[in-house]
């Protein structure tokens, strides 16, 4: 039945397998369960369905049920996370020696699917800033950031990876940063859960939407990937509810409604809010991040 099982977090994927070798650790906090795999040889990407790379998967409770303190500190945990990659991707010290290109990924128009956007519009950008008074932005040790929203295939009709490339051609980012909406197994991930990864990111894997992959390779600069479930398959979802429940083996009349109905995607009454709350952490991390924070 794994067949079935639609997700873009590399941590559900590690349930397939009986032992997790010195690649996966977790670690808990007061507020949060952050999960580390580091994929590091084709044997790992092969064990766990994944592209080399680094996974951190953050874990809470739902981000728009947090209190205010609460909701902080998890940005705060974020910012340090994303920040660790960073360094290593960029292969610098300090925050404000780079140049960062933030990437919105999704359509602004499919609530589901617009965390990108809306996370780029509440962030804070000062590239600019720097061509407008170049003082004032040195004596306030900036860090240059600069954002885009690309939209999507069907509203431009040009693939998103170009559009990040001519970008990335402009502007020289030392690195892109996408956040992107994701596609969970289970329900319980779908707003309790962020994923960053150090490899880029592919728009549409987990809903079978395949586009041209965002990464060093394609658009000639590191891509740091950050992503949150809001959808899950209902071929997933099904499977998931009968292995739950103990069933392991499903009939020939089941498997051909699953086959048909493998693309349909489900989301919580309370999607508007999922949405919003990890647009409003993603935005709120990464100003933290850059110092913009107050």
């Amino acid at each position: 039945m794994k067949r079935y099982l639609n997700t873009d977090l590399a941590v559900e994927n590690k349930a397939f397998f009986n032992n997790c070798g010195r690649e996966y650790y977790e670690e808990e906090n007061e507020i949060s369960t952050i999960c580390r795999l580091n994929i590091s040889n084709d044997e790992l990407s092969k064990k766990y369905g994944r592209e080399k790379g680094i996974y951190v998967t953050i874990l809470s409770e739902a981000f728009y049920l947090l209190d205010k303190f609460s909701f902080l500190s998890l940005a705060d945990i974020l910012a340090k996370e994303i920040r660790k990659i960073l360094f290593d991707v960029c292969k610098r010290k300090c925050i404000k020696d780079c140049s960062v290109l933030v990437a919105g990924l999704g359509n602004a128009e499919i609530v589901v699917d617009a965390i990108g956007p809306i996370s780029v519009k509440k962030l804070t950008v000062t590239r600019h800033i720097k061509f407008m008074s170049e003082s004032y932005f040195t004596n306030e040790n900036m860090c240059s950031v600069s954002a885009i929203a690309p939209g999507v295939l069907s509203q431009t009709g040009i693939e998103t990876v170009e559009l990040i490339k001519g970008a990335v051609k402009s502007i020289h980012p030392d690195v892109v940063i996408a956040i992107d909406s994701l596609s969970a197994r289970s329900v319980e991930r779908l707003g309790t859960t962020i994923q960053i990864s150090d490899n880029g990111i592919a728009p549409g894997t987990g809903i079978g939407n395949m586009r041209k992959a965002i990464n060093a390779e394609n658009i000639g600069c590191p891509v740091i990937s950050i992503g949150v479930p809001t959808v899950v398959s209902s071929s997933t979802l099904v499977i998931d509810m009968l292995e739950t429940a103990g069933v392991s083996e499903i009939s020939d009349e089941l498997m051909s409604v699953l086959k048909e109905n493998k693309k349909f995607f489900v989301t919580p009454k309370e999607c508007d809010e999922i949405t919003k709350s990890a647009a409003e952490l993603i935005s709120t991390a990464l100003d933290m991040m850059f110092g913009m924070h107050s």
